[in-house]
């Protein structure tokens, strides 16, 4: 799910590939500080739908950008990683409805000379808070990590309301029925054998950490702690078939820093897995009482999307206690678990001149109303603390304690067609499917309407889902290199907002 975002700092990364072992390219990124604190009022309020969310990418909040190239001769394009999106798109230079200073890394379509375009075929996005994305669909060149993805479908956004930079969708190619019939990234990924099975790692690192780490084809075992535990993902009800990274959340529990601990009304709950989306999404029932065994004030900010404001004391009173995430085994101590340190899951805004967040923290676990669909979301504040491999080949994903700041790299590849992920151990999963409806998840934050996304196609009539991503018409043909050798793609990802002034971890490209 897209978080828009509101790009404060200079991205003009300087890039230096330095060959450190054989069949591996590292680089390192730079990126500056930004000019100035941004404003609360400058917070921009998405949601839960196809590709949205409660956004504030400003202050200590903030967004995962890829830096790609796109076209020939390439440009610099900067891009939103976006696992709750399946299509990825670049904002026009000639956009309108957003200032060149606003939009970041526009896309100058004349300028390529590989650029097609299909006039025929339009996206159109409209979300939840009346912000909107119109985009002519296209095929060109897009570069990442070094590495070229030919005739990549994507759009070329032409009119935006409310939206700043374009998505790099890594969402499952399926979306609600029935299925669209174009190849997206993680399809072209596999088709022209740059990975064996199709299949990405995700860890966003640390909240105080300036980068993450994206795999695609492989694992990195120097990334995380403890064993891999597979899930199956959920399947659509109405379909059967599985549409987006949906999976079954058993539990929820708060431990002290005494060492008690304590359980929270949940039962199997349907969650998305979403690195689009800034905040995590629980039922109010559950989530309520989790406040109150916080013991501190909290109050929710409805003008700012429902922001929770938490007492900054509570980083102080429990510095070590954990929020504690078990999936699947029925809830008991046989399911997986992904503990988040309380550090990782408020927000701590003091630091940043602003005198709107003056002693003031935000709270990571946003409270949404019950719906019978039974389907809820963890963001990046979850996300964090968990290494996430999503393997869209075999329909499920693995999870382990991410390792904060991890600075060495172990990487094993998938195999070719791979049927199961490296090391990962089976978990029994309680879930057995998901509804959807047209607008993706149920209901936002206190019951609001989800955001719509619509695709339009004068030749071929698509069909589309605001979850797991935004599917459009026509086949894109694939050339597939002669004597392509299968590699590990490692994709730096970088902070938009404010944060540490340097860092750098690599990416490796594995041939």
């Amino acid at each position: 799910m897209m978080k828009s975002a509101i790009f404060y700092a200079s991205l003009a990364a300087t890039l230096a590939p330095t060959i450190f072992a054989q069949r591996v390219v590292s680089l390192d990124i730079d990126k500056p500080a930004p000019a100035s604190a941004p404003q609360l009022s400058d917070l921009l309020r998405r949601d839960l739908g196809s590709y949205s969310q409660v956004i504030t990418n400003n202050i200590s909040v903030r967004t995962y950008y890829a830096k790609v190239t796109v076209g020939t001769p390439p440009q610099p394009i900067t891009l939103i990683v976006d696992t709750g999106s399946s299509d990825t798109w670049v904002i026009d230079d000639d956009i309108s409805g957003c200032g060149k200073d606003a939009c970041t890394t526009p896309f100058a379509a004349h300028d390529s000379s590989t650029v097609q375009m299909m006039a025929n075929t339009l996206l159109n996005i409209t979300y939840g808070d009346g912000s909107n994305v119109l985009a002519t669909m296209m095929e060109d060149t897009l570069t990442i990590g070094g590495t070229k993805v030919h005739k990549l479908q994507m759009g070329l956004a032409y009119t935006v309301v409310g939206v700043t930079s374009g998505i790099l969708g890594l969402g499952l190619r399926e979306g609600e029925s029935p299925p669209a019939d174009y190849s997206n990234i993680m399809d072209l990924f596999y088709d022209q054998d740059l990975i064996g099975t199709k299949a990405f790692s995700l860890y966003l690192n640390a909240l105080q950490s300036p980068t993450g780490n994206i795999l695609f084809g492989g694992i990195d075992k120097a990334k995380f702690t403890g064993e891999l535990r597979a899930l199956p993902l959920v399947p659509d009800a109405l379909s059967n078939k599985v549409s987006s990274y949906f999976v079954t959340l058993s539990s929820l529990s708060l431990t002290f820093d005494n060492g008690t601990n304590k359980g929270f009304p949940l039962g199997d709950k349907i969650v998305l897995l979403d690195s689009g989306t800034t905040f995590s999404y629980l039922p109010n029932s559950t989530v309520q009482p989790l406040f109150q065994a916080l013991g501190v004030s909290i109050r929710q900010d409805q003008s700012q999307g429902g922001l929770m404001w938490i007492d900054c004391g509570i980083l102080d009173s429990q510095r070590k206690a954990t929020f504690d995430f078990r999936f699947g085994g029925g809830g008991s101590d046989d399911g997986l678990l992904i503990s988040v340190p309380m550090d990782q899951m408020v927000l701590d805004l003091r630091p940043y001149s602003n005198p709107e967040a003056a002693e003031s923290c935000l709270l990571g676990i946003v409270p949404t109303s019950e719906n019978s669909h039974n389907a809820y979301l963890l963001g990046d504040t979850f996300l964090r603390s968990a290494y996430v491999v999503y393997d869209l080949a075999n329909h499920q994903v693995a999870l382990a304690q991410a390792l904060p700041n991890a600075t060495s790299s172990e990487i094993v590849e998938f195999g070719k067609d791979a049927t199961a992920i490296p090391g990962a151990v089976g978990v029994a999963s309680g879930g057995t499917s998901v509804m959807q409806s047209a607008t993706g998840l149920p209901g936002g934050p206190g019951g609001k309407p989800l955001p719509t996304v619509t695709v339009t196609a004068a030749l071929d009539p698509t069909e589309t889902n605001a979850i797991g991503g935004k599917k459009n018409a026509g086949s894109v043909s694939r050339s597939v290199p002669a004597g392509a050798d299968l590699l590990v793609v490692g994709l730096v990802m970088f902070w938009a907002g404010l944060g540490s002034l340097t860092g750098s971890r690599w990416l490796c490209l594995q041939v």
